[in-house]
């Protein structure tokens, strides 16, 4: 996010860090509005982390260094982030509200948010980067702004117990020593690229960067002041590098952990060295007025502009539009909350006025972390929970009515036995197969959904197995879990079935530990071999209880708005990188089965209602107490799956 502070050395603005600012933000803005080619335009978070650093520190040791400038130093710091911060987060909050588009955990989330904690908040949720700003969530922006917040606890203190060690040099081989530790970190203990992008740990690496290059210039190490020449190769250097990174790289790329930190913390120590050198470098291009007007509101800037550009998505606005219209418009809003929220409780801010702002910030988010709460996940499984045995097993009435056939190809059929000999050639479709469901508790809103909702005269359903908390991979899953084949053989036994409707999906998804390989997930080799291995057995053990067709549910996206928070494991799961990797493992399967088993393709069936509440109210179950769009598609999704089947009598 950009460094809000205003001053960086003895309380005056430098113009050239002004112009890095807005270098910076517009890189952010082009990477968020996708425009083409600035894929990699998040680097721009990394020169403001760097800008930080230096600032920060110029600042404290601007003065003797000890306990009281460093309070006061926080307490300004407070007043400089926090009324922006949080007057735009109770805004964003309450546009959601208004328009039903909190998302999942939306409690949580805030207060995270308000505490500095975004970026923690966005690991625990599992959150991958590099799907990251596909999504709706007007607040993940947040994350670099916990980073810096908790920088500016944490690096006063480290200053201090630093400025103690003796030389200058000594000082700055300290930080640079600590910067290096940051920038080893995921290769020694083998961080994920989302670890590493939004670990606190991690990015100090390149807030340490500044810090050194402050030490540097307070302690003469070498001068903070170079020829114009000089100054203007190193601002050309580093720009154009930073620049060339963020025309190469993407969002998710590897080489996040594998060096891209620290080349960009060098790429910005440079460009700042020159863009403080005290003469106009670039021929002043940093010091033109529309680049200062941007650098300057560049903060307020950054909070406006990602959570403007998720609500012109909401409606559809083509992405040429929506970066243009972000920039323009957090550039506008940016005025009134300088001038109504920021300056009024900036510097020296009568006490009251500061404390009856945060008084009544703080009772805003509070009611608004109460009121605003989608519907229950917790409660939605209990209601599942209780009307199981409804769904369990229903008398065996095979209807006398006929399955819309799925073909315009006309059958002669047998009716109670007796073929009809005279007269015309009645062409009817044939008798219903009896339908049984097997599967999670996913499979079980299915089987409620069917008995609830879909008349027996278009799908004759006869009955469910199913187990809340199990998927089909009983080795990796809770003993409990180990009873579900048996439970399936005993249903069939008394409840014979002719398709098995079949349905598993979150508890493949999340991750496990497979002995010998360690933590894995659903793509890596060894998971899915025990995956696969699994659905073979829960097929053979259906086929060898009568059934003959296995209609396999392909598993839909999961809502990430709908519900309450899951813990951190489901959260993680729900990626959709993950949920492609194991269709592509249930197609394979599958395939190996050919006529015996068929696929309904809920996945796509799915794709455009994902966060439709009325269908999935917790954004993983289906609605089954009243009609869906679900329900109503349900018997012909069926037929046309059963339909696409080899029939015994077709050859060749």
């Amino acid at each position: 996010m950009p460094n809000s502070a205003p001053e960086p050395l003895a309380g005056s603005r430098i113009p050239g860090l002004d112009g890095l600012r807005a270098f910076s933000v517009l890189l952010v803005v082009l990477f968020h509005g996708r425009i083409a080619g600035f894929g990699g335009g998040f680097v721009g978070v990394s020169v403001f982390f760097t800008i930080s650093g230096y600032l920060l520190t110029n600042r404290l040791l601007a003065k003797p260094l000890g306990l009281k400038s460093i309070t006061n130093y926080w307490a300004g710091r407070w007043r400089r982030i926090l009324p922006a911060a949080w007057t735009v987060l109770v805004g964003v909050t309450l546009l959601e509200w208004f328009t039903d588009r909190a998302p999942v955990g939306t409690g949580r989330r805030l207060w995270t948010t308000a505490a500095g904690l975004g970026n923690w908040h966005q690991l625990w949720k599992g959150s991958s980067y590099a799907t990251l700003f596909e999504g709706g969530d007007t607040l993940v922006h947040y994350w670099s702004l916990g980073v810096e917040e908790q920088a500016y606890l944490v690096l006063p203190l480290v200053l201090l117990v630093v400025a103690r060690v003796g030389a200058p040099r000594v000082r700055l081989g300290v930080v640079l020593g600590l910067a290096c530790l940051s920038f080893v970190l995921p290769l020694l203990t083998g961080m994920s690229v989302a670890r590493t992008y939004y670990g606190t740990d991690t990015r100090a690496g390149e807030i340490l960067l500044g810090v050194g290059l402050a030490i540097a210039h307070q302690g003469k190490v070498f001068p903070r002041r170079a020829g114009r020449r000089t100054a203007s190769a190193l601002v050309l250097i580093g720009l154009a590098g930073i620049t060339a990174i963020s025309l190469t790289v993407n969002a998710g790329d590897d080489v996040i952990r594998h060096g891209l930190l620290p080349a960009l913390a060098v790429l910005s120590a440079l460009t700042i060295q020159g863009a403080v050198s005290g003469h106009r470098v670039l021929k002043g291009s940093l010091e033109s007025r529309p680049v200062q007007f941007l650098g300057s509101i560049s903060y307020p800037v950054y909070l406006l502009h990602w959570p403007i550009m998720v609500a012109l998505r909401w409606y559809d606005v083509a992405d040429y539009v929506v970066a243009p219209v972000g920039l323009a418009g957090s550039a506008l809003l940016s005025m009134p909350l300088t001038r109504l929220v920021e300056k009024p409780l900036r510097r020296r801010a009568p006490r009251p006025a500061w404390l009856a702002w945060v008084a009544t910030t703080a009772v805003v988010l509070v009611s608004l972390s109460l009121v605003i709460k989608p519907p229950a996940a917790a409660q939605f499984l209990a209601d599942l929970e209780r009307d199981q045995q409804s769904a369990a097993s229903v008398p065996t009435t095979v209807a006398p009515t006929t399955m819309p056939s799925p073909t315009s190809d006309p059958v002669t059929t047998q009716t109670m036995g007796t073929t009809t000999s005279s007269g015309p050639t009645t062409t009817v479709a044939p008798p219903l197969p009896t339908v049984a469901v097997f599967g999670d508790s996913a499979a079980l809103s299915v089987a409620l959904a069917l008995f609830f909702q879909v008349p027996r005269d278009e799908v004759n359903y006869v009955g469910s197995s199913t187990m809340l908390g199990c998927g089909l991979v009983h080795e990796l899953e809770p003993e409990r879990c180990a009873v579900v084949p048996q439970q399936w053989s005993d249903f069939l036994s008394l409840q014979p079935a002719e398709v098995a409707l079949l349905m598993s999906c979150q508890w493949e998804l999340v991750e496990r530990e497979v002995p010998g390989a360690g933590t894995q997930v659903v793509g890596d080799a060894e998971i899915d071999a025990i995956i696969a291995a699994a659905y073979r057995e829960a097929i053979g053990l259906l086929l060898s209880r009568g059934v003959d067709t296995v209609a396999w549910m392909l598993c839909p996206e999961y809502s990430s708005r709908l519900g309450d928070d899951a813990v951190p494991e489901v959260n993680r799961s729900r990626d959709p990188v993950r949920l492609a990797a194991l269709n592509t493992l249930i197609r394979e399967v599958a395939g190996e089965y050919m006529g015996e088993v068929v696929l309904i393709d809920l996945y796509t069936w799915m794709q455009p209602l994902t966060d439709d509440g009325n269908l999935r109210p917790d954004g993983a179950h289906f609605a089954y107490d009243y009609p869906t769009s679900f329900s109503a598609a349900l018997p012909s999704l069926l037929s046309e799956a059963l339909a696409a089947a080899p029939r015994d009598d077709q050859s060749g």
